[in-house]
């Protein structure tokens, strides 16, 4: 063992150490260990050979001993968590041998919790045979094929060359390009760039933090928290200010490759769904890793890595805590009360199954308040047990945009639901018509998305990870040439090369004052200036407006190479701003290249009309198709991925609408392998918008359905082929006591006549009692809600509403008066006929009888 296996920090996060001291007496070294009530006399002390030894004195009996300080200084004797010790590190492998923590901070070992026991399941799941060949130490099985061979290959080549920080990285990067996408457990695919870019700004200043980060893995936050000091600046001077990902991942792997047992690779996603699950608190913040930061993620492994010692898996290092954070924790549902737990082998992310769904039953059974905890749940988190929680958390994912509620009835129609026309009186399109385009006067028809579009859309561009999958729709779209091939290759490639766009006209003047804002004072200008005949068609009018005014920051540029021909994408950054010591083309705009190809692609593969010859102007926006765009600036995505963040649609009282009418050619697409990115995808074109469209495998769809509105044998047949159904029927004993009534009773005597009566579709659901404290509020929900119910129910037939609640007579809840026959229908008529009414409350209240229970008790 090391004598670095057991490192204590102060409260300013100084390091120290136990010390050995030289007994000449019997000629050897041996840390020194104070005994309770003992003085500070070196021959009161205890003698111990070994860190086990010390780390129990210290850690677990509560004792002092003898201590120093990394960066000198006296030795002193101290006990920890009292004194200057406030935290420790232990090895992992010391702290199995005890029983306790390798960090303080970390949770005990709580094997037995359900969510560990959920994701003890699920790990089971996907490695059936896991515990019947040795659990971690078995070097055969599906774990050890899937993830752990891989591991240790890297492992084996990073020891090779500990020292040399870049051949270590390189080694990784490597290792993470063996297959497709984010293979574990390793690199993302877009880090393997990245990372190269990122030591291209500097090298020797990246190559110094990275050895410094390799020779500090005896104090793993320490040292990530210093090389993110050079390395965070790095990604920010190629253009990447927002991977807080890359600090956490690249980082973390390295030290995982030289120090095992001390430091974790670090996946964001997971992680802090792990840290939700087991702790129920974030874990990371939205800037650069900190050594605090990666505290809290070792303790996580820590209390991890202490359920797996307590189930006998004997966890070889961090890297078998690694894998089963990445085998378990994919998603947060796993909590046994609401799911199963699924397989989730470690694997590449895989398209999620879409859920359709419909809870159908007789009213008040609880129905909606269902849909938010399957909302909730289908968002990749917990329900709370609470009903106030669970809809403080179901409102906080519908702000965010993550779930859609919505009513159907009788007149909703597919232009509502889906998209329609709607008239609008704007002079000019704001949906990215060329400029020129301008509209007649009066009003005019545009597409407007409706709630199912708006969802469908927003969870297909959803992102799960720092690295954007899609550009952002709301954006304008401008083409410009920055020169003639061959030609004026010089200034195609000063602007790609220095992140910059140009344009030739608009004279020398300098156009960056606020009054040239807007188009007018441009014209006006440049006539006054320059040519009094121009009109507003000139280019250097019309041209310097766009790039000048037209173009915001955020906005897209693509690059033309002819009419035809697509060389570049990028994202305006900057300002317009007026160079006159340059060369050529004073008129300038920084941009951010999101992507460059020299030999480039055709214009058609997301844009249909030619290119015009202007230098710049703005595209049609209804002309591009985005999905295309997409996949040339992101191609290792494609437009069809649907594996971002879950969003779940509910509608509510789904069977009252004329489903063919509402979801129209739709309803195919909501089938589980005619989502986007499934087997067999399909997109249809709107017939409004002529946009393609297709429904994404992050979209769940929930339903609920009264029986007692309309049979389910009534609902549009292609529906019910597509959804999973779940019925929902009245549960009597779950409703709260109340003093002189059994409800659980009532309620089920009410039913089982409503039953033999009528069917088992128009029972009374027990919501309609779940608030009832007193014997008043259930005369209120009796006289307010079940009577009306009833009546609904028998169409006015009052002796069976009678007879359901037991008072044939109308002695309790009801009157029954005696009808005496008109003049002339004595005889004609025979029988007694009877007048019912419910019984008026007792002074202003809604109470019936003491007595009128009792038909129902």
């Amino acid at each position: 063992m090391s004598d670095r296996d057991l490192i204590f920090y102060d409260e300013k996060g100084a390091r120290f150490q136990p010390v050995k001291h030289f007994n000449r007496a019997t000629g050897r070294s041996a840390y020194r260990v104070k005994p309770r009530g003992a003085s500070n006399r070196t021959e009161d002390f205890l003698e111990v050979d070994t860190i086990e030894e010390i780390a129990r004195a210290m850690l677990v009996d509560g004792l002092a001993a003898r201590v120093k300080a990394f960066s000198g200084g006296p030795v002193s004797v101290l006990r920890f968590g009292a004194d200057t010790l406030a935290s420790y590190e232990l090895s992992p492998a010391i702290a199995e041998q005890l029983g306790i923590p390798a960090r303080s901070g970390a949770p005990a070992p709580a094997a037995g919790t359900p969510q560990l026991e959920g994701l003890r399941t699920r790990f089971l799941s996907a490695y059936a045979d896991f515990e019947d060949i040795g659990g971690f130490a078995a070097t055969s099985g599906a774990y050890y094929a899937a993830y752990r061979s891989r591991v240790d290959a890297l492992l084996s080549v990073a020891a090779t060359h500990a020292a040399d920080g870049w051949a270590v990285l390189q080694d990784i990067l490597r290792a993470s390009q063996t297959g497709r996408g984010a293979l574990p457990p390793f690199f993302d695919g877009d880090v393997n760039w990245r990372t190269p870019r990122a030591r291209d700004a500097n090298p020797v200043a990246f190559d110094r933090a990275l050895d410094a980060l390799t020779q500090g893995a005896g104090d793993p936050p320490i040292a990530i928290s210093a090389f993110n000091e050079v390395f965070w600046p790095a990604l920010s001077a190629i253009g990447e200010p927002n991977t807080f990902r890359d600090t956490r991942v690249i980082p973390s792997t390295v030290l995982a490759a030289l120090a095992p047992d001390r430091a974790i690779s670090v996946r964001y996603q997971l992680y802090s769904n792990a840290e939700r699950l087991l702790n129920d608190r974030s874990l990371f913040a939205n800037k650069p890793m900190t050594a605090d930061e990666y505290r809290a993620v070792l303790a996580l492994a820590d209390q991890i890595r202490m359920a797996l010692v307590g189930w006998g898996w004997k966890p070889r290092d961090l890297w078998d805590v690694h894998g089963f954070i990445l085998a378990t924790c994919a998603d947060r549902n796993v909590d046994p009360a609401f799911a199963e737990a699924a397989p989730m082998p470690i694997r590449e992310p895989a398209m999620p199954s879409p859920t359709n769904l419909i809870l159908y039953g007789p009213p008040g059974t609880g129905k909606t308040h269902a849909t938010a905890r399957e909302a909730v749940l289908l968002c990749g988190e917990i329900p709370p047990d609470d009903r106030d929680e669970l809809m403080l958390a179901y409102r906080r994912l519908l702000d965010a945009g993550r779930i859609e509620f919505v009513t159907f009835h009788q007149s909703m129609a597919y232009e509502e639901f889906v998209e329609g026309l709607r008239p609008t009186t704007s002079g000019n399109s704001e949906t990215g018509a060329d400029i020129g385009e301008v509209s007649s006067g009066g009003f005019r028809l545009e597409p407007q998305d409706g709630i199912f579009k708006q969802i469908s859309e927003r969870a297909r561009l959803s992102e799960v990870s720092d690295a954007p999958r899609h550009l952002d729709r709301r954006r304008s779209v401008f083409k410009i040439a920055l020169g003639r091939r061959g030609e004026e290759e010089n200034r195609i490639d000063e602007g790609l090369q220095q992140g910059l766009i140009h344009l030739g006209w608009g004279g020398t003047m300098d156009w960056s004052g606020e009054q040239f804002d807007t188009f007018e004072p441009i014209r006006r200008e440049w006539l006054d200036k320059v040519d009094p005949a121009a009109t507003g068609k000139d280019p250097n009018i019309e041209m310097m407006y766009t790039f000048r005014a037209a173009m915001r920051p955020g906005d897209y540029v693509i690059l033309s190479d002819g009419r035809d021909i697509v060389r570049a994408v990028a994202e305006i950054t900057g300002e317009y701003f007026y160079d006159p010591a340059a060369d050529f083309h004073p008129h300038r705009r920084t941009v951010k290249w999101l992507w460059q190809k020299p030999s480039g692609v055709p214009r058609e593969r997301f844009y249909p009309r030619q290119f015009r010859r202007h230098s710049t102007y703005q595209l049609s926006a209804k002309a591009i198709d985005w999905d295309a765009l997409d996949d040339i600036v992101y191609p290792s995505d494609g437009v069809s991925s649907g594996v971002g963040a879950p969003h779940v649609l509910i509608i509510d009282e789904i069977n009252r609408a004329n489903i063919s009418k509402v979801f129209g050619e739709l309803i195919t697409l909501l089938e589980p392998d005619k989502r986007l990115g499934a087997e067999n995808a399909l997109r249809v074109r709107l017939p409004y918008s002529r946009d393609l469209f297709g429904v994404p495998a992050n979209l769940h769809i929930i339903g609920t359905m009264n029986t007692a509105d309309r049979s389910i044998a009534l609902l549009d047949t292609a529906l019910r082929r597509r959804f999973d159904f779940r019925e929902m029927m009245p549960d009597a004993s779950i409703l709260p006591a109340v003093t002189g009534i059994n409800l659980s009773a009532l309620l089920t005597r009410l039913n089982e006549r409503i039953e033999y009566l009528f069917d088992r579709e128009h029972q009374v659901g027990h919501a309609f009692f779940m608030g009832c404290k007193t014997r008043a509020d259930v005369d209120g929900v009796m006289r307010r809600k079940v009577l009306p119910l009833l009546a609904e129910y028998f169409h006015e037939d009052w002796g069976k509403i009678a007879a359901v609640l037991g008072d044939a007579k109308g002695e309790r809840f009801l009157k029954r008066t005696l009808l005496a026959a008109p003049d002339g229908l004595e005889t004609e008529y025979g029988g007694e006929r009877y007048r019912w009414s419910v019984r008026k409350p007792e002074r202003d209240t809604d109470s019936f009888g003491i007595d009128a229970y009792a038909g129902l008790a």
